[in-house]
């Protein structure tokens, strides 16, 4: 009988990408075995699958026939795929090992550029550490354990996140032939980098020169997960899920209304990856829309946003400084370049606030800002450095 246990230095499972990876592969044999080696893998990777229906016609008149075909579509990315032999080689002489319990030490430096552990309902990115035992004139021996890698991105290291953005919109009421005076709304942003925790402070600005009443709104932050497949052909595939929101006052007719609403982001929320990751990207939006009357369409902003481990250090706001625009929506769905440079963090600590403001204004720690990177192993026996035979699909 043999029995192989993966131990991992941290307990948790838990790794930053770029950091080292290092454990221990136990073998324990009730009696000698012959090998030609054993190696240790390091793979991770990002999948996506989703499946549509599709109609097809053949025939024509009274053969004419439809049937319904499922297409699958997938797309997959491989970051890391390492193996390294402990003892043996490929190819060689058989090793007769002695009973007992063997020890191997291993590590790996994971890749600074590989996004972090992901779950969504139709994609992942998942890490693990694979010992094959290799048996000449059989079946390898494997044993799999999985670990979550964290990025701990700075948002201060990139400055199109620290300059404040707006939109504004003119909107006219009409009936029949007649048109309103205006009614002018401007949103805008401070940034446009936040980490969780963190609260955002949009200020709406409502000129109103209409006779209509505006009777308020909501401000709202969705996560966009853009799935990409590469077979059958090239798809994207978009999911939308709902994180936070908050309701804000309007106007009166004839008047003017400027306030600033807050809306706080949620601990655990994921922090975008666009900039490491293709098959499955996750992106963060902040929507402003205002109701106006039943017969009249809402008026809606769209900004996107970034969500990161290290908040950006709160400065006094800058009563001069330059506002930029809301960019053209096409561009946040674009598709990142493969040699984007990383953020590097320098060793730079999360910012801390002065002890005497209250907690529940405080800016989230590091260790807040990435919990929601640390949950795919820890209720796991897995987690706890013990490996299984289990699997998932490569």
């Amino acid at each position: 009988m043999v029995h192989c246990s993966i131990i991992l230095d941290d307990a948790s499972g838990v790794f930053i990408a770029g950091n080292i990876i290092k454990g221990v592969i136990q073998l324990q044999l009730n009696e000698p075995k012959k090998f030609r080696g054993l190696y240790f893998l390091i793979y991770g990777r990002a999948k996506c699958h989703w499946t549509e229906t599709r109609q097809r016609t053949t025939g024509s008149g009274e053969n004419r026939r439809t049937s319904s075909e499922t297409v699958h579509f997938n797309g997959k990315t491989v970051y890391l795929n390492t193996k390294t032999y402990l003892f043996g080689s490929p190819g060689g002489d058989s090793i007769q090992m002695p009973s007992g319990t063997h020890r191997y030490d291993f590590l790996c430096q994971l890749p600074p550029l590989i996004p972090g552990s992901f779950e969504a309902s139709h994609g992942d990115i998942r890490y693990r550490v694979e010992a094959v035992l290799d048996v000449p004139w059989s079946f390898n021996k494997e044993f799999k354990l999985g670990f979550t890698v964290i990025r701990v991105d700075d948002l201060n290291n990139d400055p199109s996140l620290k300059v404040a953005t707006f939109d504004e919109e003119v909107k006219k009421f009409c009936c029949l032939f007649c048109e309103s005076e205006p009614l002018y709304i401007k949103v805008t942003l401070p940034r446009t980098g936040f980490a969780p925790g963190e609260e955002i402070p949009v200020t709406i600005d409502f000129k109103n020169k209409s006779n209509e009443e505006i009777r308020g709104g909501k401000i709202y932050v969705k996560r966009i997960i853009l799935y990409h497949s590469e077979t059958p052909h090239s798809k994207t595939k978009t999911q939308e899920d709902f994180v936070t929101e908050v309701y804000c006052p309007g106007v009166g007719k004839q008047s003017s209304n400027e306030f600033i609403k807050e809306i706080k982001l949620p601990q655990g929320m994921v922090f975008s990856n666009s900039a490491f990751c293709y098959v499955v990207q996750i992106f963060y939006e902040l929507k402003v829309e205002i109701f106006t009357n039943d017969c009249h369409k809402n008026v809606k902003f769209r900004f996107p946003i970034t969500i990161g481990a290290i908040p950006i250090s709160t400065q006094p706001l800058n009563q001069t400084a330059t506002f930029m625009p809301a960019q053209n929506p096409e561009p946040f769905f674009n598709a990142p370049n493969p040699s984007a440079p990383a953020f590097n963090t320098n060793g730079q600590q999360p910012y801390v606030p002065s002890a005497s403001a209250p907690n529940e204004d405080l800016p989230p720690s590091f260790e807040e800002a990435t919990k929601s990177e640390k949950t795919m192993n820890e209720q796991t026996p897995e987690s706890k450095g013990v490996s299984s035979s289990y699997g998932w699909s490569a």
